[in-house]
This record gives structure tokens, sequence and C-alpha cells, in this order.
């Protein structure tokens, strides 16, 4: 491919990539008054563990 045609996909993922990492924040946020914060760091390690 060439560089020109690869140029919007990755703008594309680097703004998906913004918008997930500024949204971890307010996830945590909303977790932890929901959640024990012990019980959301396991679901949270167990999950990132899944996807590796």
């Amino acid at each position: 491919m060439s560089e020109k045609t690869e140029m919007p996909t990755d703008l594309a993922l680097l703004g998906a990539l913004a918008v997930l990492w500024g949204a971890s924040y307010t996830f945590i946020k909303i977790g932890v008054e929901t959640i024990p914060p012990v019980t959301f760091i396991a679901a949270r390690t167990l999950i990132a563990g899944a996807i590796l």
C-alpha cells in the first residue's frame, strides 16, 4: 500500500486509541463507585489477561 492510503486508517486508529484511553478514567471512576476496588481490579486484570 502507498503511504497516502494508509494515512486515514492510521488517523482512525489513533483517534480510537485516544478515545479508549481517555474513557478508561471515566470507567474507573464509575466502576469504583459501584464495585469494590479489589473486585474491580481483579476483573480488569482477568479481562486484560484474556485479551492478551
